[in-house]
C-alpha cells in the first residue's frame, strides 16, 4: 500500500563522460604551432601535452571534444605551402619635420599603402626607406635587411582556413655598423591573409616622426588573383 506523503525518488547523478587519450603525430607542420588552435576546442576537463621531440600532441578529453579537435588538426597538418611576403619600411613625419630625404622618397610608397597610412595615422609625409617581396614556405625562417641599418625577421607559421597566418618570433632590429643588433620590437603576429599589418615605432606619443613597418602575406593563389585584377596600361594605337 502506497503512502500519499511518500518522498519522491531521488534522481541519480549523471556520471561524467569518460576521458579518452588520443596521440596525434604531425607529419608536415610543427606540433607547437597547433596548440593555439586546439586549446579553445577542449572541454573544461581536457588537457593537451606537447612532445616536441616526436612532433606529437597527446590529447585527453571526452569523445565529443575530440570529435571537434581532430578535424582541425587534420586540416592544419597539410604539406608546406608557398607564401608570398611583402614588406615595406616607411619613415613618417609631420609638417614641421619634413626633410629632403622624406620628400624625395614619398613617390616610392605604393598609392594604396600611402592612402591607408594617411587615413589612419596622424602624419603628413611618408617616405619609403625600403621594400622587399619574396616567396617563402610555411615553417621557413625569413630575414629582411631593409634600409641598410634595419632588419626584420620571423618564422612563417601555418595557413589556417585559407584566411590566417601566424608570424612567429617577429622582430624588428636596428643593426648599427660594427655593433650588436638592437631589438626595437618583438611580437607574435596573427595576420589575415591579403591584408596589411602596420607597426608604428616612435620615441613617444608626441613624437613628430615614426618608423612604419608594414607586412602583408598572401598565398600563391591570392597573388595570382591580384595580378589578374590589376588593370593593364592600354597600348598606344
Amino acid at each position: 500500500m502506497l503512502l500519499a506523503g511518500a518522498a519522491p525518488l531521488l534522481a541519480q547523478p549523471q556520471q561524467p563522460a569518460e576521458l579518452v587519450v588520443h596521440v596525434y603525430a604531425l607529419r608536415h607542420q610543427t606540433a607547437g604551432d597547433a596548440l593555439g588552435l586546439v586549446q579553445p576546442l577542449l572541454s573544461p576537463r581536457g588537457t593537451i601535452e606537447l612532445r616536441p621531440a616526436a612532433n606529437t600532441l597527446v590529447l585527453r578529453d571526452t569523445p565529443e571534444a575530440l570529435a571537434r579537435v581532430l578535424p582541425v588538426l587534420v586540416s592544419f597538418d597539410h604539406p608546406s605551402r608557398p607564401v608570398d611576403v611583402e614588406l615595406w619600411m616607411v619613415r613618417a613625419s609631420g609638417k614641421s619635420a619634413i626633410s629632403p630625404m622624406v620628400l624625395q622618397g614619398r613617390q616610392g610608397v605604393p598609392p594604396d599603402l600611402l592612402k591607408a597610412l594617411a587615413e589612419h595615422l596622424p602624419y603628413e609625409q611618408y617616405g619609403l626607406l625600403g621594400s622587399s617581396k619574396v616567396r617563402g614556405a610555411e615553417g621557413e625562417k625569413m630575414t629582411f635587411q631593409v634600409a641598410g641599418n634595419y632588419a626584420v625577421r620571423f618564422r612563417l607559421g601555418t595557413i589556417v582556413g585559407e584566411q590566417r597566418l601566424r608570424l612567429n618570433d617577429f622582430e624588428v632590429l636596428l643593426v648599427p655598423d660594427n655593433a650588436d643588433p638592437v631589438p626595437l620590437l618583438r611580437s607574435q603576429l596573427n595576420l589575415w591573409l591579403g591584408r596589411s599589418m602596420v607597426f608604428a615605432l616612435s620615441t613617444g606619443e608626441g613624437s613628430s616622426t615614426a618608423l612604419m613597418v608594414v607586412v602583408r602575406c598572401r598565398t600563391a593563389q591570392q597573388t595570382a588573383a591580384a595580378v589578374r585584377a590589376t588593370p593593364r596600361p592600354k597600348g598606344r594605337g
